[in-house]
């Protein structure tokens, strides 16, 4: 929502913060809803009509404490469908572009970290098997040079 509205970086890193503290402590008011309001005021609108009433309103209920961390969970999960659409309509920024390229890229290459990972937390039973195949593999390239050389 915070794209949709226009926010910049700075905007959407403060107000996540002001909104991610506002649940934590269960309600959403002060400090929490002006930055709210200031970076993504569709958020707040989505609010109000979730809790059908007017936007104006939002600021009284908000200094009641009414404003619960549930509310805003509920709002914004019942506006799914409608955020993502707007959301589908802008264009992409190459940022975004870039990271949803590396989001991609993370997950296709994922299988393989894991088995990295495997084999780096397993090295100790690995690493005589590795040592065994690569004497195996030299003593077979020797062989095969010295048979090469004698032919």
């Amino acid at each position: 929502m915070f794209v949709i509205a226009g926010a910049s970086q700075q905007e959407m890193a403060s107000a996540s913060l002001q909104l991610t503290q506002a649940l934590g402590s269960g309600v959403l008011r002060g400090e929490e809803l002006n930055a709210v309001f200031e970076s993504a005021p569709n958020i707040i609108q989505t609010i109000a009509d979730y809790l059908n009433v007017p936007i104006g309103k939002i600021r009284e209920m908000a200094a009641d404490g009414q404003i619960t961390a549930d509310i805003v969970k509920n709002a914004m999960l019942g506006a799914t469908k409608d955020i993502n659409s707007q959301f589908d309509s802008i264009p992409m920024t190459w940022s975004q572009v870039w990271t949803g390229v590396m989001n991609q890229l993370y997950l296709v290459t994922q299988p393989i970290l894991e088995l990295i990972g495997l084999l780096a937390q397993n090295l100790e039973i690995l690493e005589p098997i590795v040592i065994g195949v690569a004497t195996a593999i030299g003593l077979y390239t020797a062989a095969l040079l010295i048979h090469n050389t004698v032919e």
